[in-house]
């Protein structure tokens, strides 16, 4: 009898530790997942340099990646920012695309076609010429590091340097031989 009740309030302890314990993990789970902190844009650059054996990155060459970081997302229009954006018109011409298809009027789905192939080469040719000026500028900054640029073309080659160039952009690399990317040459 004596067993019977030690046994049973072991049972009711456990099995109250047990709620408790799904409890909480249940209100975590409620909670949704932490807020994930703003991470490093120059991660990737910093452990590329490192991996390169070149010298860190200055302060200064920091502040002024920092600030041209910046400066390339503000210049960049937003989605759903006050005034019409090149989204708007590739809306719009996308919705006289679909009227035109459902209307059998195959002319006037061509020219928008032909619309909308324009549309998107004037955005993508925006971009590339903002990402260029931008490589070119992450370039200067690091040509004044001494050695980086060197080390970088030693150990990613010239086809992963400019991967490394964008990569404070966020995205992943382009080409061989960015971090995380195949070597060179294969």
């Amino acid at each position: 009898m004596k067993y019977e009740l030690l046994r049973d309030g072991l049972l009711v302890r456990v099995a109250l530790s047990s709620c408790l314990v799904l409890g909480v993990v249940l209100l975590g789970m409620a909670q949704g997942p932490p807020p994930r902190p703003e991470g490093d844009p120059l991660r990737p650059l910093k452990q590329a340099l490192e991996d390169a054996g070149a010298s860190q990155l200055s302060s200064d060459q920091e502040m002024q990646l920092k600030a041209l970081i910046k400066a390339f997302h503000d210049s960049m229009p937003r989605p759903g920012s006050p005034g019409p954006g090149p989204e708007d018109a590739m809306r719009a011409a996308h919705r006289a695309y679909d009227q035109a298809i459902l209307a059998g009027d195959v002319a006037a789905a061509q020219s928008l076609a032909t619309t909308i192939a324009n549309q998107m080469a004037a955005i993508g040719t925006a971009q590339l010429r903002a990402e260029a000026g931008f490589q070119v500028q992450v370039l200067n900054i690091l040509k004044a590091g001494g050695n980086q640029v060197p080390s970088l073309l030693q150990r990613f080659g010239s086809a992963g340097l400019p991967g490394l160039l964008r990569s404070p952009l966020g995205g992943p690399p382009r080409g061989p031989g960015g971090p995380g990317g195949p070597p060179p040459g294969r």
